[in-house]
């Protein structure tokens, strides 16, 4: 028996989705890379992250900054209402969420195996558990795995969160697999804390510092290779 922990955004969902649809109700220049928009505002939110998780930035004021930020990397200004304004119909938007029927199957086969699965995942307590209820992860997650890092004071890549994570697991194992999107917080974290990591990479971002050399993972590019990937790791029962 392995335990997996899933990473929630853009990992279990396509955060891209929802964050176009909110582009598209606001902006008017539909010539714009929204994924490369997209991912401008993923780096600037990590780049203040720790500072809202504190405390130290409000979380509207984090929520202006990333989208602000993100569009001045396309040389466009927006002010704060817009930027709220923006964030309001992005998380609307999140409230409509699905699994995909691949991420689906993951879970199924990894369900019908007999494995433990869980969930680690940054972020805000309510705004997450949200998430966690519209994809229904119920069908498969005990709420003892559910690991949010505002209701633990921990977040990835801290080992803390990690070693919470194994306190609930119901069933003795050796074999903790962590996916995620994000290469520092799931990658790089999970495997500090001896977990074997696997890199949903779907945007094809690189890995930093050339830490390959330093940490091993696998890597998956699509649900599809992650499905096919936990399939030959995964022993039946």
């Amino acid at each position: 028996m392995a335990a997996l922990f899933f990473d929630v955004d853009d990992t279990l969902y396509d955060q891209l989705q929802p964050f176009q649809q909110a582009y598209n109700d606001h902006f008017t220049d539909q010539e714009l890379d929204i994924e490369k928009l997209f991912m401008y505002s993923r780096m600037f939110s990590d780049q203040v992250f720790s500072l809202s998780e504190s405390g130290a930035m409000s979380s509207d004021d984090m929520k202006i900054y990333r989208i602000q930020k993100a569009l001045q990397a396309f040389g466009k200004e927006i002010s704060p209402s817009q930027a709220l304004a923006f964030q309001a119909s992005y998380e609307n938007y999140q409230q409509t969420i699905e699994l995909s029927e691949q991420m689906t199957a993951v879970l199924d086969l990894c369900w019908d195996r007999h494995h433990e699965l869980g969930i680690i995942t940054n972020g805000p307590l309510k705004h997450q558990q949200a998430k966690i209820k519209q994809l229904r992860l119920s069908r498969w997650i005990a709420e003892r795995n559910i690991w949010i890092s505002a209701a633990v004071k921990a977040a990835k890549p801290e080992r803390k969160i990690f070693d919470l994570a194994k306190r609930n697991v119901s069933q003795a194992t050796n074999d903790y697999y962590y996916i995620g999107d994000h290469f520092t917080n799931d990658v790089i974290g999970a495997s500090q804390a001896g977990w074997q990591a696997i890199w949903l990479n779907k945007r094809h971002h690189t890995a930093e510092n050339n830490a390959e050399s330093k940490d091993h993972f696998f890597q998956v590019n699509s649900e599809a290779q992650l499905y096919q990937l936990l399939k030959d790791l995964l022993p039946t029962r």
